[in-house]
Order: C-alpha cells, then sequence, then structure tokens
C-alpha cells in the first residue's frame, strides 16, 4: 500500500505539472512557435495517456473494492465498513456518470462549433468569390474609364485641328473676298481708264474726221470758184492732198489702234469675267467646306457633351455601387468581427470547462487517495472511454485556436481591400472633379 501511494502522488504531482502547463499554454493563445506547439501538443498527450493508465489502475481499485466489499457484505461483523464501501462506489459510479453527460454535452457543443465553423467558412468563400467580382467588374470599369478618357482626348484633340482648319478656312474666304474686292476694283478702275481713253479717241478720231471733211469742202470750193490755177496753186493743192492722205493715213492707224485697244479691252473684260467666275466658285467652295467644318465642329461638340454626360453618369452610378459595397462589406466585416468574437468565447467557454473537467478530476484522484483499501484483489482492467474523449477535445481546442486565426486574419484581409475600395472612390471622385 506504501508503494502505491508513493506511486499515486508521483501521479498527482505529474497532473499538476500538466495543468500548470495547460495554464501556461492556454495564457498564450497565440504561440511563437508552431513548432514548439506541436512539441508541447504531443508531451501533452504523451502526459494524458500516462493519466489514462493511472485512470486504468483507479478503475483496478475500484473493481477490487467491489470485490472487497462482496467479502465484507459476506462477513457479517464488518456490514458497517461494507455499506461505507458500497455507498463511496456509488458515489464514484455516480461522478463517472455526470463525467460522461458532461463530455456528450461538450461533444455536441464541439458538433455545434464545426457546424458553425462550416457555415462560416461557407460564407468567407462566398464572400471571397463576391470580392473577387467586385474587384473584377471595378478592374473592366477603369479599363473603360480609362478608354472612355482617351475617346475624349482624341475627340478633343480632333475637334481642336477641326477648329483650327475652320479659322484657316475663314482666314483664307476673308483673303479671297479681299482680293476678289481689290481685282473687281482694279478691274473698274482699269475699265474706266480704257472707257475714258476709248471716248478720247473717239473724240478725237471724230475731230479729225470733221476737220478732214471740212478741209475736203474747202478744197472742192476752191475747185469750184477758181478754174485753174497755176503751178503754185497745183503744188499747194497737192500738198494739202498729201497731207489730207496723210491724215487719213493717221486716222485709219488711230481706228485700227482704236479697234486693237477695243479688242484687247474685251479680252482682258472676259479675262476680269472668267477670273471673277472661279474666284466665285473657290469662295462658294471654301464657304461650303466651312460650312461643313462648322456642321462637324457642332456635332463633334454635342457628341463630347454627350459622351461626358454619359461618362460622368456611369461614373456616378459605379460610385453609389461601390458606396453600397462598401456599406455590406463594412456589414460583413462587423458580422465576421462578432463571429470571431463568438468563437473566441466558446474557445474560452471550452477551456473553462476543460478546466472544471479537469478539477473534477483532480477532486476524484484526491478522494481515491484518501480511500485506502486494505486488500486488493487483481481484476481486469474496465474499458474506458476516457482518452478517446480527452483526445477530441484536445483535437477541439487546437481547432478552435485554428479557426480563431482564420477569423482575424478574413476580418484583416476585408479591412485592407476595404480600405483600397475608399482610395478607389477617392481617386475616381478626385477624377471626376478634374
Amino acid at each position: 500500500m506504501s508503494q502505491q501511494q508513493k506511486m499515486l502522488e508521483e501521479r498527482t504531482r505529474e497532473l499538476e505539472t500538466i495543468r500548470r502547463q495547460l495554464a501556461a499554454l492556454e495564457r498564450e493563445k497565440f504561440p511563437p512557435d508552431a513548432l514548439t506547439l506541436l512539441a508541447q501538443k504531443r508531451e501533452l498527450h504523451a502526459q494524458l495517456e500516462r493519466e489514462e493508465m493511472e485512470k486504468h489502475e483507479l478503475l483496478a481499485q475500484i473493481n477490487a473494492l467491489v470485490g472487497e466489499m462482496a467479502q465484507l457484505r459476506a462477513n457479517a461483523n464488518e456490514t458497517e465498513e461494507a455499506e461505507e464501501l458500497s455507498t463511496e462506489l456509488e458515489q464514484l459510479k455516480l461522478d463517472f456518470a455526470k463525467k460522461e453527460a458532461e463530455l456528450q454535452r461538450t461533444k455536441a457543443a464541439g458538433e455545434e462549433a464545426q457546424r458553425r465553423q462550416r457555415i462560416d467558412r461557407l460564407e468567407r468563400e462566398r464572400l471571397e468569390e463576391e470580392l473577387r467580382e467586385r474587384d473584377e467588374l471595378l478592374r473592366e470599369l477603369t479599363e473603360t474609364s480609362d478608354e472612355l478618357g482617351r475617346t475624349l482626348n482624341e475627340t478633343s484633340n480632333e475637334l481642336k485641328k477641326l477648329k483650327e482648319e475652320l479659322m484657316e478656312e475663314k482666314e483664307k474666304c476673308r483673303k479671297g473676298q479681299e482680293a476678289r474686292k481689290d481685282n473687281e476694283q482694279r478691274s473698274r478702275t482699269e475699265k474706266e481708264a480704257q472707257e475714258k481713253e476709248l471716248e478720247k479717241r473717239k473724240n478725237e478720231l471724230e475731230t479729225a474726221k470733221e476737220e478732214l471733211e471740212e478741209e475736203k469742202k474747202e478744197w472742192r470750193a476752191k475747185e469750184k470758184a477758181v478754174g485753174t490755177i497755176g503751178e503754185e496753186k497745183q503744188k499747194a493743192l497737192e500738198a494739202e492732198r498729201e497731207r489730207v492722205l496723210e491724215l487719213g493715213k493717221r486716222i485709219a492707224e488711230m481706228e485700227t489702234l482704236l479697234e486693237e485697244r477695243e479688242k484687247r479691252a474685251e479680252e482682258e473684260r472676259a479675262q476680269a469675267d472668267e477670273q471673277r467666275r472661279r474666284t466665285d466658285e473657290a469662295l462658294a467652295a471654301e464657304t461650303e467646306r466651312a460650312i461643313k467644318l462648322a456642321k462637324r465642329v457642332e456635332e463633334l461638340e454635342k457628341n463630347e457633351a454627350k459622351t461626358a454626360e454619359d461618362g460622368a453618369r456611369e461614373l456616378d452610378a459605379e460610385v453609389e455601387r461601390l458606396e453600397n459595397d462598401k456599406a455590406r462589406l463594412a456589414a460583413e466585416l462587423l458580422a465576421e468581427a462578432r463571429r470571431a468574437e463568438r468563437s473566441e468565447r466558446e474557445l474560452e467557454t471550452f477551456k473553462q470547462s476543460l478546466e472544471a473537467k479537469e478539477a473534477a478530476a483532480a477532486e476524484e484522484r484526491t478522494r481515491e487517495l484518501n480511500f485506502r483499501p486494505q486488500q486488493q484483489q487483481p481484476t481486469p482492467p474496465m474499458a474506458n472511454p476516457r482518452k478517446s474523449q480527452d483526445q477530441d477535445e484536445n483535437d477541439e481546442l487546437a481547432r478552435l485556436g485554428a479557426e480563431l486565426d482564420k477569423h482575424r486574419r478574413l476580418v484583416t484581409v476585408l479591412r485592407k481591400k476595404l480600405q483600397q475600395k475608399e482610395l478607389e472612390k477617392k481617386r475616381g471622385d478626385g477624377e471626376n472633379e478634374k
């Protein structure tokens, strides 16, 4: 019995050491090194196995107590001691049944936590997929906005170019009109000068003709008045005749020159008319082109205004959608944070339950150590499902810690994405203001 007592005391010390290590691990929610955590977990599993062996020994002692109680019942002198042993045995059975029920409740709570974790995992996957779709849509919208900006810039450049061409055409038309007016003025001036010159020549010709007619009349009158004249008179008449012939030649030359000048004036007038016609045609063509350019500029301005308005409406709609997404993501982030807090509370509750179980086990061992059977009979050990249940509890504890880490990482990712969407919204507002 003294040896068994020493073994039980040694096991009690080991159990206290394990309990302190578990308390230290519980205080460290996030161990710095995963390998250290795994090593400690393996060590804890080994210690739990040793504890299970101790429990088997305790069950053997209980069986021995049962046999001893049977012997005590056979012995009438030891009835009172048998009753005490029977009462203690019943109490142990009740405690064992309570622990079994508590383990069943813990198992049900673990299954419920697993179910909630599966639901949370599906919700996270759905949220991540929706975030990926939103990111893709935002990228497409950004590309569309950039393409729209490039189109607007090209349209603005083309409109500016067309306006410059229109100004050049207007300047050409103005210069053409001024040149045409100058040509017309010069043509009118030359025509008036030529007409005045022709009129002057005609007057001179008429005067010369009248003088010639007067001289002819005088010569005929002289021939009639003087039937016969002398040589001097004849010479004078010949000289006068030559002078008249010379004057006739000069008149003929003047008429020829006048005809040539009239012909040249007609040609110049025809050339001026042809030049005026070509100038009018060129001016009409330039005017028509200027009208077309003005219509094109007006059409481009309307298209540009419409495109800018459509782009502004699309950007406003996208900003509104981003605001809605932001609100929804904030709500989902809040829900995810609440789920993480709930998981932390469940983990804390599970730890408290585990501590309560450890305390109950320590109390049970204390009662078993206080109970000293006088005689022990070897009995086959009873099957104990506590080992597998403790292993499940440890696995559930590790799984809850991992799920808590996942929740926190997901909350961090959602916060980063929400901040990124806020930055993109501010950037889009700045571009709209520009």
